[in-house]
């Protein structure tokens, strides 16, 4: 049994440089990984970057046999399909470009005591896999992002804030910064406020959704190493709360219709937490052979890895309002923009700072906040403090809704 992988790649960067468009930069690379797969179950591994000779590349997988490893089961897939979200006649390097400065006209005109530096970035990326059981599944995506480091103009900051998103379906600048310059006006107005439980509107935090996500694979959840092991079908978080992976998706950036052993996604959403009860793991080949757990199509690797178990996008499924319908309802709210270095104890408490943070009231917002730290556990923010999901988030093709949770907030 053999298998290859393969990923092209093609991109166009423009860089921006005090509210300027300073540099571009294009580039194609091509990077291929080949597997065999021995009969004592092992499996060994060669890779190369640039155009390569998939027969000489299998050669030297079978060279690498001392470095082989084992492996519980190989990939048996036979399909023939191919999926694309490409544009006919798509100019990377005009588009880049239109949205630069698309993005600059806005962002000088509605907030000119600002600089902006970073990158518009769009990427063409095909992965395909082919293995000697006949299958050949490929998935081409165009991706647009960018991301922008905002400065207080005479700041002694590096940085007083950032802008960042990306997509697969194309939004304008108006759609995807509005909201970011409404928060920004008021910027220079800055609130008093006294510590204690507070109303936080916040996007969910990775490290929160990585310590629950655990509970949603196969091999911790099965090996009893995860915080919620065992616990399935058991209620567990607010019931408003439904976690899923999302394979197709394309207004939250996802598509990846199969995985890298050829597994093809039978749904486009799994679900996984269902009104905060577990109903369903990832898994992959060896997963279902060591755990009995059908593959869910999770078994990803790079071109030059061996595989891992891994979410395509672990995502909380939207609520039904809007975050600025909850903001006209909800009285005072802390808006958090900007939080680095949250993290969780293995018990599931939780805290993190909050740089940047505004303060809205039922729906105005009146200033920025000084910096905060929020503390919380895992069952309670997305327990009994969680007060609503919204159905959106800060831009258009947001991948996570924003979140209103009740949170303990000291000042910094």
């Amino acid at each position: 049994m053999k298998d290859i992988l393969k990923y092209k790649t093609a991109e166009y960067k423009v860089k921006i440089e005090n509210n300027e468009v300073s540099a571009f930069r294009s580039k194609s690379i091509e990077k291929t990984g080949a597997r065999v797969f021995s009969n004592d179950g092992k499996v060994s591994i060669a890779a190369q970057i640039g155009e390569c000779s998939e027969e000489k590349l299998f050669q030297a997988a079978e060279k690498n046999k001392e470095a082989a490893l084992p492996v519980l089961s190989s990939p048996v897939s036979s399909e023939k399909k191919s999926w694309s979200n490409l544009q006919k006649n798509q100019v990377l390097s005009d588009s880049a470009l239109n949205q630069a400065n698309e993005h600059l006209d806005l962002l000088t005109k509605e907030l000119p005591n600002f600089l902006f530096q970073g990158q518009i970035l769009n990427t063409e990326e095909t992965l395909r896999y082919t293995n000697s059981n006949g299958a050949d599944l490929s998935v081409s995506t165009h991706e647009y992002s960018f991301t922008y480091d905002v400065r207080r103009k005479g700041s002694p900051n590096i940085a007083d804030g950032f802008f960042f998103h990306e997509e697969l379906a194309k939004s304008n600048a108006r759609e995807n910064l509005d909201w970011s310059i409404e928060l920004f006006k008021s910027f220079d107005n800055e609130v008093k406020i006294k510590p204690g439980r507070k109303k936080i509107l916040m996007l969910p935090d990775e490290a929160a959704l990585d310590k629950l996500g655990e509970s949603l694979r196969a091999d911790y959840y099965c090996e009893d190493t995860a915080l919620y092991a065992k616990k399935m079908g058991k209620q567990i978080f607010n019931h408003q709360l439904s976690i899923v992976d999302s394979k197709m998706n394309l207004a939250k950036g996802v598509y990846r219709p199969f995985d890298c052993e050829g597994t093809v996604t039978k749904e486009d959403e799994l679900i996984l937490l269902k009104n905060g009860e577990i109903v369903n793991l990832i898994s992959d080949l060896k997963n279902q052979k060591k755990h009995n757990i059908q593959s869910t199509g999770n078994g990803f690797r790079r071109y030059n890895s061996a595989v891992h178990l891994s979410f395509s996008h672990l995502s909380i499924a939207p609520g039904k309002r809007s975050f600025r319908e909850i903001l006209k309802s909800a009285g005072e709210v802390y808006i958090s923009f900007m939080g680095f270095g949250g993290d969780l104890t293995g018990q599931g408490d939780y805290s993190s700072p909050i740089q940047l943070a505004f303060l809205s009231n039922n729906g105005v917002i009146e200033g920025k906040l000084p910096q905060i730290a929020v503390t919380s556990h895992l069952e309670k923010m997305f327990g009994s403090h969680l007060l609503e999901i919204a159905k959106d988030g800060p831009y258009k093709y947001s991948s996570q809704p924003y979140l209103l949770v009740e949170m303990d907030v000291q000042l910094i």
